[in-house]
């Protein structure tokens, strides 16, 4: 028996777990060389993620599981350099030269 989102929704958690078990079939659409499927609005609410927002996905047996991404911090310029500034500034020992390298 499938739960519906009507059928006890006395509390929140009653609620979530019917929504959580309550599955709508989406068709699968052609996006130039991939695969695509919408997220219903409903979902992407619960979710907290609107158009442009980035997700993580993975797969857990024959499950696909998607969950809203971590947000990763932004590499700048400034922290490049200083990342540079802070790596070992002395010369490498590669040994006697094998072959005809000009040093």
């Amino acid at each position: 028996m499938k739960h519906r989102p009507t059928d006890d929704v006395s509390n929140a958690t009653t609620f979530y777990a019917a929504w959580k078990y309550t599955m709508s079939a989406q068709p699968i659409l052609k996006w130039g060389n991939s695969l695509a499927f919408r997220i219903p609005s409903a979902i992407a609410k619960q979710m907290d993620i609107n158009e442009g927002a980035e997700v993580a996905f993975h797969i857990d047996g024959k499950r696909l599981v998607i969950e809203k991404a971590d947000k990763i911090p932004t590499f700048t310029h400034h922290d490049l350099v200083k990342a540079l500034r802070k790596t070992k500034k002395s010369l490498i020992d590669f040994g006697v030269p094998k072959g005809r390298e000009m040093l």
